[in-house]
């Protein structure tokens, strides 16, 4: 089903004016409309009137495969599967296309994406809205390189420099052609709040995709493939990602980003969390667990506030294609600074992948499975094996079993499909 740009709003009726209604009649309304209804809704623009708009079931993003095949890279559409009606909604997106694209993160409804040229930019898909963010040349260890002399050389490429937080160089500089840099740099980038939101303002869920305490403008944190390091960079200003230098080669190469309470917080590969509260053009790091076991993932439970920590299991680490065979969870105890192994997630469900990591109460999304998680496939493999098939699928850890979201598959291989909660 083809999903129509939002029409313009019609003229309201005599004595009828959405603006009038109490925000909490327009939020009980709101909240029970899935994707297709929510976008015609979105013709009343009640988000400039100050009226809150809850995100909805997740659907996962992908580029079918029928359109890549007929359209190549130039593709255009994307497909939405929204898990709430089990359905595919096609959504053209703006240039430049979709397929010529990575996909480096998916928050707050929004997507990171990386062009031909490893520029990154914001994407909301269900509103065409798109936004750029700073060139990549102003992130740490970035040298470009022009043909010509000064600044006005066509770029021919760059020089990334492998230094860590402590300036220490593990190995030469390399040259990297600016459509092969993405594969290189972009591991995962989440965003604080909703760029689009005046308010930058969310209600309820504490510090999943659902919910946001507030925040003093957008700001994106990236982790990029220069020892997994972190930057940032603020929305709307174009000048310059920010070097986060408390991060080193040995402490800190990081595997997840979340956003909760004010504050970035980055999981190691060794399984330490460290929050990260940014002032200006600085970030002021405090290690709020110490570094215990490898896991991949971490996630709040929007129930109790938990801190979930995942471990992705593949079938067989020999193999060049990953395929899922199970998961390890585990809660994190900050007053004993330990890990405590679990083996349900009760009636929660988690969405891991090229998202930003969260976790959702089945009793709010109904179309949820509980003690399942929810995965798409971002292991590194794939940005050398763009033909490869990927892990996208539904585990329980009830049966101990994945099943597939939809068979057959419907996506082509490249961008990978994505976890995405659409907002407006």
């Amino acid at each position: 089903m083809e999903l129509p740009p939002p029409p313009p709003p019609p003229p309201p009726a005599a004595g009828r004016d959405w603006s009038d209604l109490p925000a909490d009649m327009v939020d009980i309304v709101l909240c029970k409309l899935e994707l297709p209804d929510f976008i015609r809704a979105a013709a009343l623009d009640l988000r400039r009137r100050g009226v809150y708009s809850f995100p909805r079931t997740p659907c996962l993003l992908y580029i079918p495969a029928a359109a890549a095949a007929n359209g190549g890279s130039s593709t255009r559409s994307a497909e939405l599967y929204c898990l709430a009606d089990e359905r595919p909604y096609t959504v053209t997106l703006p240039d430049p296309p979709i397929a010529e694209r990575s996909i480096v993160g998916s928050s707050r409804g929004w997507l990171v994406t990386a062009d031909a040229r490893s520029e990154l930019h914001l994407l909301n898909p269900a509103t065409r809205e798109q936004i750029e963010l700073p060139p990549i040349a102003t992130l740490e260890q970035m040298r470009p390189i022009l043909d010509a002399a000064g600044d006005g050389g066509d770029l021919r490429g760059y020089e990334v420099s492998f230094y860590d937080g402590d300036m220490r160089e593990y190995r030469a500089p390399g040259i990297y052609r600016p459509d092969e840099l993405r594969d290189l740099l972009n591991i995962k980038a989440i965003l604080s709040c909703d760029p689009s939101s005046s308010s930058s303002r969310r209600r309820g869920g504490g510090g999943g995709e659902g919910g946001e305490d507030g925040c003093g403008g957008c700001i994106v944190l990236l982790i990029y493939h220069v020892y997994q390091q972190l930057s940032f960079a603020r929305v709307g200003d174009n000048k310059q990602w920010h070097w986060i230098t408390t991060s080193s080669y040995y402490r800190s190469p990081y595997s997840d980003i979340a956003y909760r309470d004010g504050a970035f917080y980055a999981m190691n590969l060794l399984g330490g969390i460290h929050r990260y509260d940014i002032h200006h053009s600085r970030a002021t790091r405090t290690v709020v667990l110490a570094d215990t076991l490898h896991h991949a993932y971490m996630a709040w439970t929007p129930s109790s506030g938990d801190v979930w920590r995942l471990t992705h299991l593949p079938e067989d680490e020999e193999e060049e294609e990953l395929r899922t065979v199970g998961f390890h969870v585990y809660k994190v105890d900050f007053d004993s600074q330990d890990v405590v192994p679990i083996d349900s997630l009760g009636d929660e469900a988690l969405f891991i992948g090229h998202n930003g990591t969260f976790c959702l109460s089945t009793k709010d999304y109904p179309a949820l499975l509980p003690n399942h998680v929810y995965f798409t496939d971002d292991d590194e493999y794939m940005y050398d094996s763009r033909g490869a098939r990927r892990d996208v699928g539904v585990f329980s850890l009830d049966s101990d079993s994945s099943d597939e979201i939809v068979s057959p598959q419907r996506w082509f291989n490249w961008p990978a499909p994505v976890w995405i909660m659409p907002s407006f």
